[in-house]
């Protein structure tokens, strides 16, 4: 189809033998169905008012993909998007253009995601998304669920995935949204936003080139997975954290080569550790943090020893706290310091300990079980 093809509210649909070839455009007032034996390539915008399917073939062995330039694909109402058995969405647009998916109805379902260069790929719904695993390059990727701000919205990222500059979002403030995390992410960059909770189930999150975000517009980062988990900011960024809880044993490593600054995190018998400036190499790249509960806590910012590391809330352990690496230690007013059982340590490589309370404030650091407590200057 290598024109433009309108229809009006009785649809449109297209069910050859083999192949679907558009370099054109459809649109429809109506619903639009493409339905082919083989792989389906689409240069050219598709658009209804109602619902859209496109379907290379999924309920059949050996299957086709689908081939997204980058055009824009848009439902009034549900879309689906289906392709044969280890098939995928493949995105063909050049370096820096866009493809854009808006769909309405209650669930987007991607298949695999992948690309033949950089392009551009814009997901958005009224309902939510699920994403299988997503193997793209280095163009900017943004997933939002909830679009029109009027429901509660689940993304549900099921596999690995492999992303560049990358957004997962809910709808405005995301006050009804969740993100449901199963899989390892690793991006350029990672906003995650405008979700109420995000559930981690044992996966890692890698920024490698850049900031990694799970703050604005997020209330709670909750650990829900058997494995311990890992976040980490590479090529000097920062890392940017809600609050965090677990209701799992799990350990919890975070490492930016810039600065971390997080909200309270209790991950009750696992082990926390917490490492800014991880490459040695950065100024005011140092740690904040607000209340911290876990087995051991260990927190670090650089051995180079020219960050600050600041604690806002009470930091309680079950066995040790080392707080190391750093310019200066900053304990808020009446922040206390508790090691259950064992050392609380605040000195090797740190220059000096600040009392940062006012007047009337009180800090109390406390080793049980027959820990030794040492500290770099007061």
């Amino acid at each position: 189809i290598a024109g433009t093809l309108t229809t009006g509210s009785g649809g449109l649909a297209i069910d050859p033998p083999n192949t679907i070839t558009i370099t054109g455009s459809l649109s429809s007032t109506g619903a639009i169905s493409l339905d082919a034996n083989d792989q389906i390539t689409i240069g050219g915008n598709v658009i209804a008012s109602d619902t859209l399917s496109i379907d290379s073939d999924a309920d059949s062995t050996g299957g086709g993909n689908i081939q997204l330039g980058s055009v824009t694909l848009q439902s009034g109402n549900a879309m689906t998007l289906a392709v044969g058995t280890s098939e995928a969405l493949n995105l063909t647009g050049a370096d820096s253009t866009t493809a854009t998916i808006t769909a309405g109805g209650a669930t987007l379902a991607l298949p695999d995601l992948t690309d033949t260069n950089n392009p551009n790929l814009t997901v958005s719904t009224t309902g939510n998304i699920t994403l299988g695993t997503a193997d793209l390059g280095t163009g900017t990727h943004s997933f939002t669920v909830d679009s029109d701000n009027n429901s509660s919205g689940t993304l549900l990222a099921s596999g690995e995935l492999t992303l560049g500059a990358a957004t997962l979002s809910g709808g405005g403030s995301g006050t009804n949204d969740t993100l449901d995390i199963n899989g390892n992410i690793t991006a350029g960059t990672l906003t995650i936003q405008n979700v109420n909770s995000v559930d981690f189930a044992g996966a890692n999150l890698t920024a490698s080139g850049g900031d990694l975000l799970v703050s604005t517009n997020v209330t709670t980062f909750s650990l829900s997975g058997v494995s311990d988990v890992t976040l980490e900011a590479n090529g000097e960024g920062a890392i940017f954290l809600a609050d965090i809880t677990s209701g799992v044993n799990v350990s919890l490593d975070i490492r930016a080569e810039g600065s971390v600054t997080a909200g309270s995190i209790n991950i009750n018998g696992g082990n926390l550790s917490i490492d800014s400036d991880d490459d040695n190499d950065s100024n005011a790249a140092g740690v904040t943090a607000g209340a911290l509960t876990a087995n051991q806590v260990d927190i670090s910012a650089g051995s180079d020893a020219n960050d600050d590391i600041s604690l806002t809330g009470d930091v309680n352990s079950s066995t040790s706290i080392t707080i190391d690496n750093a310019s200066k230690v900053d304990l808020a007013a009446n922040v206390d310091l508790t090691a259950g059982n064992g050392s609380l340590s605040i000195s090797s490589n740190v220059g000096s300990v600040n009392l940062a309370g006012g007047d009337g404030s009180t800090n109390i650091l406390t080793a049980n079980g027959e820990g030794d407590i040492s500290l770099a200057s007061l």
